[in-house]
């Protein structure tokens, strides 16, 4: 019988590499919006990468 259990692969687990850079305005704001969506920064955070994102 197959188990209820997640499987242990980490497939579940989607981290960032930060060592992988994110090409393209769309996405870089997407996950600027995905991280203020779950309270991951700042304020001064949010403004500083705005201001680097449009310059």
């Amino acid at each position: 019988m197959a188990s209820a259990e997640p499987a242990a692969d980490g497939a579940g687990a989607a981290a960032l590499n930060p060592g992988v850079p994110i090409r393209g305005i769309r996405m870089k704001f997407a996950v600027l919006a995905g991280l203020v969506e779950v309270g991951e920064v700042s304020n001064r955070d949010i403004v500083e990468t705005v201001f680097n994102l449009v310059s």
